[in-house]
């Protein structure tokens, strides 16, 4: 079975092993800080220029920010007096550039799916951009605030 590297699946292993960092401090200290930097090294080279990460895994480019943006805060580039790494600040912008006027971000999931962010029109029904979905977005981005990841 062949598989591709992924943001999320990247991003997801360095979360899991900051934990485990976090518990075991002194454990294989050296390939796990060597681990987590090739994942940001990875995530660095996968972002797009207009600061987003394109998922594979789920509503294509805000779940592939989002889990841009975890890698990213799992390393401790987040906002600190103000200011933040180049690749954080994009990100945000690009998450606050596409949020629609109700709040949704309607980022199409289709399998036919373009390589730049679709709008899903506000009166199509689709998941996407009904309340499970908005609900998971809002309560990632409030995570993400609270761990300093956006300036909110």
């Amino acid at each position: 079975m062949i598989d591709y590297t992924y943001v999320e699946c990247t991003s997801a292993v360095m979360q899991a092993l900051r934990h485990f960092q976090s518990q075991f401090p002194e454990h294989q200290a050296v390939e796990i800080r060597e681990t987590l930097q090739k994942g940001l090294d990875f995530c660095r080279k996968k972002q797009r220029a207009d600061g987003s990460w394109e998922g594979s895994w789920g509503v294509c480019f805000t779940y592939g920010t989002w889990f841009g943006l975890e890698a990213f805060a799992s390393m401790q580039h987040t906002y600190h007096d103000g200011t933040v790494c180049q690749e954080v600040a994009q990100a945000c912008q690009f998450l606050i550039s596409k949020q629609m006027a109700d709040g949704r971000w309607g980022d199409d999931s289709s399998p036919a799916r373009s390589t730049h962010m679709c709008r899903v029109p506000s009166h199509r029904s689709t998941t996407p951009v009904g309340p499970c979905w908005g609900s998971w977005l809002s309560g990632t981005l409030t995570s993400v605030c609270w761990k300093g990841a956006l300036k909110c």
